[in-house]
Protein backbone atom coordinates (compact mmCIF):
# COMPACT_ATOMS: atom_id res chain seq x y z
CA UNK A 1 0.00 0.00 0.00
CA UNK A 2 1.43 3.36 -0.93
CA UNK A 3 2.16 6.23 1.14
CA UNK A 4 -0.57 9.44 0.68
CA UNK A 5 1.53 11.89 -0.75
CA UNK A 6 2.89 14.74 1.55
CA UNK A 7 1.20 17.81 0.62
CA UNK A 8 0.66 21.71 2.46
CA UNK A 9 -2.44 20.88 4.51
CA UNK A 10 -5.13 17.86 4.05
CA UNK A 11 -8.21 19.99 3.15
CA UNK A 12 -8.29 18.98 -0.73
CA UNK A 13 -7.87 15.27 0.46
CA UNK A 14 -11.15 14.17 0.69
CA UNK A 15 -12.58 15.58 -2.50
CA UNK A 16 -9.32 13.70 -4.38
CA UNK A 17 -10.24 10.90 -2.84
CA UNK A 18 -13.90 10.93 -3.89
CA UNK A 19 -13.08 12.62 -7.46
CA UNK A 20 -10.45 10.04 -8.31
CA UNK A 21 -11.87 6.73 -7.69
CA UNK A 22 -9.29 4.67 -9.68
CA UNK A 23 -6.51 6.47 -7.82
CA UNK A 24 -7.45 6.04 -4.34
CA UNK A 25 -11.39 5.03 -3.49
CA UNK A 26 -13.07 2.66 -4.84
CA UNK A 27 -14.45 1.55 -7.77
CA UNK A 28 -17.61 -0.14 -7.92
CA UNK A 29 -18.99 -1.77 -11.72
CA UNK A 30 -17.92 2.15 -13.08
CA UNK A 31 -19.64 3.94 -10.16
CA UNK A 32 -18.29 4.91 -6.62
CA UNK A 33 -18.44 4.13 -3.11
CA UNK A 34 -18.84 6.21 -0.41
CA UNK A 35 -18.54 5.42 3.27
CA UNK A 36 -19.52 7.09 6.53
CA UNK A 37 -17.52 6.03 9.75
CA UNK A 38 -17.36 6.38 12.84
CA UNK A 39 -14.52 6.06 15.34
CA UNK A 40 -14.02 7.06 18.82
CA UNK A 41 -14.47 5.50 22.33
CA UNK A 42 -16.60 4.59 24.74
CA UNK A 43 -15.54 4.05 28.48
CA UNK A 44 -12.00 1.93 27.45
CA UNK A 45 -13.03 0.73 23.88
CA UNK A 46 -12.28 1.86 21.16
CA UNK A 47 -15.13 2.05 18.47
CA UNK A 48 -15.25 1.83 14.95
CA UNK A 49 -17.91 1.15 12.44
CA UNK A 50 -20.23 2.37 9.20
CA UNK A 51 -22.31 4.23 9.79
CA UNK A 52 -23.63 4.62 5.98
CA UNK A 53 -22.41 3.02 2.79
CA UNK A 54 -23.97 4.16 -0.62
CA UNK A 55 -22.51 2.82 -4.11
CA UNK A 56 -23.14 4.56 -7.48
CA UNK A 57 -23.51 2.11 -10.26
CA UNK A 58 -25.13 2.52 -13.34
CA UNK A 59 -26.49 6.05 -12.41
CA UNK A 60 -28.56 4.95 -9.28
CA UNK A 61 -27.84 5.39 -5.68
CA UNK A 62 -27.67 1.63 -4.26
CA UNK A 63 -27.88 1.86 -0.34
CA UNK A 64 -26.11 -0.43 1.00
CA UNK A 65 -26.17 0.00 4.60
CA UNK A 66 -28.00 2.58 6.31
CA UNK A 67 -26.93 3.50 10.18
CA UNK A 68 -29.00 6.63 10.54
CA UNK A 69 -31.91 7.49 12.33
CA UNK A 70 -33.68 9.47 9.61
CA UNK A 71 -33.13 7.12 6.81
CA UNK A 72 -30.73 8.21 3.95
CA UNK A 73 -33.59 7.23 1.40
CA UNK A 74 -35.77 9.52 2.76
CA UNK A 75 -33.59 12.30 3.04
CA UNK A 76 -32.57 11.59 -1.03
CA UNK A 77 -36.76 11.60 -1.71
CA UNK A 78 -37.04 14.98 0.15
CA UNK A 79 -34.13 16.56 -2.45
CA UNK A 80 -35.61 15.62 -5.11
CA UNK A 81 -34.31 12.16 -6.19
CA UNK A 82 -36.49 9.93 -7.80
CA UNK A 83 -37.39 6.87 -6.00
CA UNK A 84 -36.51 4.68 -9.12
CA UNK A 85 -32.79 5.80 -8.73
CA UNK A 86 -32.55 4.71 -5.44
CA UNK A 87 -32.03 1.06 -4.89
CA UNK A 88 -32.48 -0.74 -1.26
CA UNK A 89 -29.37 -2.81 -1.99
CA UNK A 90 -29.35 -3.79 1.90
CA UNK A 91 -32.80 -5.88 0.85
CA UNK A 92 -32.71 -9.32 -1.15
CA UNK A 93 -33.64 -8.76 -4.88
CA UNK A 94 -36.56 -10.48 -3.76
CA UNK A 95 -37.89 -7.93 -1.20
CA UNK A 96 -36.96 -5.07 -3.22
CA UNK A 97 -39.96 -5.88 -5.65
CA UNK A 98 -41.98 -4.79 -2.57
CA UNK A 99 -40.95 -1.02 -2.15
CA UNK A 100 -41.11 1.53 -4.15
CA UNK A 101 -37.45 1.94 -4.78
CA UNK A 102 -35.55 0.65 -7.78
CA UNK A 103 -34.92 -3.18 -8.08
CA UNK A 104 -31.25 -3.06 -9.67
Amino acid sequence: MSALPKREGNRNLNREVWESPTKRGSLVAGGCQYLLLHTGWKDNRRTHGCSLHLDIKNGKIWIQHDGTEIGIATQLLELGVPAEDIVLGFHSPNMRQYTEFAVD
